[in-house]
């Protein structure tokens, strides 16, 4: 699809505040043990009574593994598709998940924060990557049903080091580059902290080559991560994250629509037609043919823009034989995408976008024992409430309209209330035995308040009905 992709590493640069001599590899050396955390309990990966695949941190940097959707080459049975380049991201496993019309059944949890829906995000400081395939209702609730995907950032600790990265990868289409800087490590006996920032700009994927704009495609990523850990006493550990992901396109939708048979299009719209001139009154709509694949014709304005900022609070306590793990964390995301003209020409008909408002606010607290022998377990009660507005608006190119024409919101809220556990135990050395149970109560609502439509040549084409709808569920989830 796309043209070999070359990436060159310009400037590394490591410096550690102090070092200790690495011992070597020798062969009395032992193969490290995997901990797996997916399924709220410390286990080992030959423990863990699900099917998995597990990324560990040496693995993530072999493979350089950067963006969410980079982990698809390197798990089985799962699969990233995607509307646009900047678009939201549709997960499966095993051949569930995927339906742009809906969210997402397969979650993503990032430092244990819920993502419902989510987009191609930079990755900062991955410590492991865990996929979890087949239902994992009874520890994660909705959107599960195809799996969960749990991502744990490593946490600062050792020597304080700084890393410098430049980097740029060519393409057919143009180029892109990359900066890195991470500042982590300890910085005394009781704090610890990190400072990660990475910045991607180059040229997109998809090119606009219509004459009438001059945005052909160019894209920013930003992803800031700023983490502080606190030691206040030897049984308790603190950790604040700050993470936000800002994102600029433009040229570029974040539903980008390629006609896949370049020459057919050609014949279609960039020589003279008949039929279209008996249409639209223009026997040849484009001026120049496109050349392959990844080029395309928008007679007017494309972007995409998007800022999502989270706070993550974590507390751990540990009592003589039981730790509570709390967990907090509030995640807003705003995007706006104008652009999307349904027949990619030059013809001058319509183009619509909207801009997008998510708000979510998540809560758990979980018990386990300090200590597992043959009995482990885990309880838990989580919240969540999130809040969404998404107001739809157009441009009637064909009635000469200059300013999108914005429509009344349609607003969601939903509520989740949730109680679970899980109980593993080993009956003999070669037989274990699980059972979990979760108690679940969702709320959802969906309201727009007034009949709203968009217009193509000064008559309505697309009808927003009012909407007053909600809905009340409670689920009881065992699992053996």
């Amino acid at each position: 699809m796309l043209a070999r992709i070359v990436r060159l590493s310009v400037i590394s640069l490591l410096l550690v505040s102090y070092s200790h001599a690495q011992p070597g590899l020798n062969d009395d050396s032992e193969i490290e043990e995997v901990t797996v955390i997916g399924s709220k309990m410390a286990v080992t990966f030959d423990e863990l009574p699900a099917s998995a695949s597990v990324l560990t941190d040496m693995q993530i940097d072999h493979a350089r593994i950067e963006r969410l959707s980079d982990i698809e080459g390197f798990i089985p049975n799962l699969k990233f598709s995607e509307l646009g380049e900047v678009g939201a991201e549709f997960i499966s496993i095993r051949g569930i998940g995927v339906n742009p019309l809906s969210e997402n059944r397969v979650a993503v949890y990032i430092d244990d924060m819920p993502f419902r829906t989510i987009n191609d995000k930079l990755l900062l400081d991955v410590e492991q990557i865990e996929v979890l395939r087949g239902p994992q209702g009874t520890l994660y609730g909705t959107n599960t049903e195809g799996g969960v995907i749990v991502i744990n950032t490593a946490l600062p600790q050792g020597d304080v080091k700084l890393l410098g990265e430049m980097s740029s990868e060519h393409y057919r289409q143009g180029s892109r580059q990359q900066l890195l800087l991470n500042a982590s490590g300890q910085i005394s006996d009781n704090w610890a902290g990190r400072l990660a920032l990475v910045r991607e700009q180059g040229d997109t994927y998809t090119q606009n080559i219509d004459p009438v704009t001059d945005n052909s495609g160019d894209i920013e990523d930003t992803a800031l991560l700023l983490t502080v850990l606190f030691y206040p006493a030897s049984n308790m550990n603190l950790s604040l994250q700050y993470n936000g992901q800002f994102n600029r396109a433009d040229g570029i939708y974040e539903q980008t629509y390629i006609p896949v048979d370049s020459e057919a299009y050609n014949q279609v719209f960039a020589q003279p037609n008949p039929q279209l001139a008996q249409i639209w009154g223009i026997s040849q709509v484009n001026s120049r043919p496109i050349g392959r694949q990844h080029q395309y014709h928008m007679d007017d304005i494309r972007s995409f823009d998007e800022d999502e900022q989270s706070l993550n609070l974590k507390v751990e306590y540990r009592w003589d034989k039981v730790k509570m793990v709390s967990i907090t964390n509030f995640l807003d995301k705003v995007s706006s995408g104008w652009g999307a003209q349904f027949e990619l020409t030059s013809f001058p008909l319509i183009n619509t976008g909207g801009k997008d408002s998510k708000q979510q606010l998540f809560q758990e607290f979980r018990f386990s024992p300090t200590m597992a022998d043959r009995l482990d377990w885990v309880l838990g009660l989580s919240g969540y409430t999130g809040k969404r507005s998404f107001v739809v608006g157009y441009k009637d190119l064909l009635a000469g309209q200059q300013q999108f024409t914005l429509l009344p919101p349609l607003k969601e809220n939903s509520v989740d209330v949730a109680a679970f556990t899980n109980i593993k135990y080993d009956i003999t050395n070669r037989l274990t035995g699980t059972l979990g149970l979760r108690w679940e109560r969702a709320r959802r609502e969906m309201r727009r308040q007034e009949d709203s439509a968009f217009f193509v040549g000064g008559q309505p084409m697309g009808v927003f009905p009012v909407v007053n709808e909600s809905v009340t569920a409670t689920e009881v989830l065992p699992k053996v």
